[in-house]
């Protein structure tokens, strides 16, 4: 798109015809998507909240993408191989792809990347997620290999990661040369559709990339993002037409009124109780069951607002490496029969602490009724959240406690690690209350080393090994809704759970 800007009155008569003439050309079709906020960013290297990501992932790509079944698929890779010891990653770049500003995508752009997200200077916010990495090869100018300071099944995972979008050399050039240039409204990658405009409060707008490598999926219209914070604005814009679609929309509108496609988002944190392992009748498996069949997972959502789909074990369903295990069923019986084999007794109630909001201590009440029918006494004490993170940092928690987990990179070893391991100095993690085995330690420690087909089927079964020890009281993952008119096709939900409108287009 040519950008004109008129300086001088003196000139109107050279334009004025110049004008009439783009005034009678036909408006470029657009479709209008009506998102909650403004980004914080359209840097993948910079972005940490959940609307960035919507309009990132249509200009910027990744050297692999994210396939169905916690498969990687190529993208800007034609193909990669791992090495034997699993410490080095090589890829093998497509030749026909260009950047938004007609630059050439090679390796030593791939390159280029990487060294300014790994550069602390540049204080990038996902700089951590590829601190793995230990040296860049540009092989030749379509091949690169990056080698990793572990060995780690999930190295073609990364490069998959929204995270991990390739923007155009002459950008990086560019700051380089001047560090206030602005990465964040200069997007500039390889995506179907380019950035025209951040109209800052009010929209972002984008057009088809005219040199976009994929032919099948070259878009054919405009794509404006306009930010409407209000929910039901968003809802009254789809039904009259104003938006094709919305994120997030509310769950409760039902999918055929007025035409409307509703799509369910999961997203990667999970809400559970925690337990401390010191107190007598926690460190007993049999207990820690009891109160898994004891809570009714869908009453317990309701009752707090908080929507979200039944939690089996830590790992969400947009986790990479999540493997499809069916939650505890809510069956109270089978928990007071498991209590009584235990011979369960309680000399005071047991605490639990849980954050001062009012959808979870919604959340806490519920399971507090829930075990108290199958013969638990539990206080819910609400604290601020700031008391509630330093009574587990402690080194002496409480005896349970509610709070939600978020983790950072979004594959399953990170998960299963980050929660039921021991921590130690070198390793920090969210284990707060002393939750110990030995054989899922092990085993875990060993499937990280694996190639990636083998670790994930190990990783499935240590899912399995966790939901049997129960280390948690799982209780759900949070989900958000996004709408569509039946006007529009090519919008779908990523395996990450999240938005995803690189195909979107109109209906023939």
């Amino acid at each position: 798109m040519k950008r004109i800007i008129l300086v001088t009155v003196g000139v109107v008569l050279l334009v004025a015809p110049f004008i009439w003439l783009v005034a009678r050309q036909p408006a470029p079709q657009e479709i209008v998507v009506a998102i909650e906020a403004e980004p914080i960013t359209l840097d993948p290297f910079n972005a940490v909240d959940h609307i960035s990501p919507v309009i990132q992932q249509v200009i910027f790509e990744g050297l692999l993408a994210l396939g169905e079944n916690n498969s990687v698929l190529p993208q800007l890779a034609t193909g990669f191989a791992v090495s034997e010891d699993g410490r080095a990653i090589t890829f093998t770049l497509r030749r026909d792809v260009r950047f938004h500003d007609g630059t050439p995508f090679n390796a030593a752009a791939v390159k280029q990347n990487f060294a300014f997200l790994l550069d602390a200077s540049n204080e990038m916010a996902r700089r951590y997620l590829f601190d793995f990495i230990d040296t860049i090869t540009v092989n030749n100018p379509y091949s690169i290999t990056f080698t990793s300071k572990r060995a780690d099944y999930a190295l073609p995972y990364y490069f998959a990661h929204p995270a991990a979008g390739i923007k155009s050399a002459q950008e990086l050039d560019k700051r380089a040369r001047d560090p206030l240039h602005n990465l964040t409204h200069t997007a500039v990658g390889t995506g179907p559709f380019r950035l025209i405009l951040w109209h800052g409060r009010r929209y972002v707008e984008l057009e088809p990339n005219p040199y976009y490598w994929n032919a099948d999926l070259k878009p054919k219209t405009h794509l404006r993002f306009l930010f409407v914070p209000d929910p039901k604005e968003r809802l009254a814009m789809l039904k009259q037409g104003k938006a094709h679609a919305a994120f997030p929309a509310a769950s409760t509108e039902p999918a055929s009124a007025v035409g409307l496609t509703t799509l369910r988002l999961p997203r990667q944190e999970v809400y559970f109780v925690g337990f401390n392992f010191t107190r007598r009748e926690l460190s007993d498996v049999r207990v820690r069951r009891a109160m898994n069949y004891a809570v009714d997972r869908e009453r317990l959502m309701t009752a707090s607002g908080i929507q979200g789909l039944a939690l089996a074990t830590p790992i969400s369903p947009a986790i990479f490496g999540h493997a499809p295990i069916q939650p505890l069923a809510h069956d109270p019986a089978r928990a007071r029969s498991l209590l009584a084999e235990a011979d369960f007794t309680q000399a005071a109630p047991l605490e639990l602490l849980v954050a001062d909001r009012r959808e979870t201590k919604a959340l806490a009440l519920a399971v507090q009724a829930d075990l108290a029918a199958v013969g638990i006494s539990v206080e819910v004490v609400a604290l601020p959240q700031g008391e509630l993170f330093t009574r587990l940092d402690t080194g002496k928690p409480p005896d349970m406690w509610l709070m939600h987990w978020r983790p950072y990179a979004g594959e399953v070893y990170e998960v299963l690690s980050g929660n039921f391991t021991r921590p130690d100095a070198s390793h920090k993690n969210n284990n707060a209350g002393g939750y110990f085995n030995a054989e899922l330690e092990k085993r875990l420690a060993e499937a990280r080393a694996q190639p990636m087909a083998a670790a994930l089927a190990e990783l499935a079964r240590l899912q399995a090994l966790v939901l049997a020890d129960a280390p948690w009281l799982f209780l759900s993952t949070p989900v958000r809704y996004a709408a569509y008119t039946q006007s529009v096709e090519g919008i779908d939900v990523g395996p990450n759970g999240a938005l995803r409108l690189s195909r979107v287009r109109f209906r023939p």
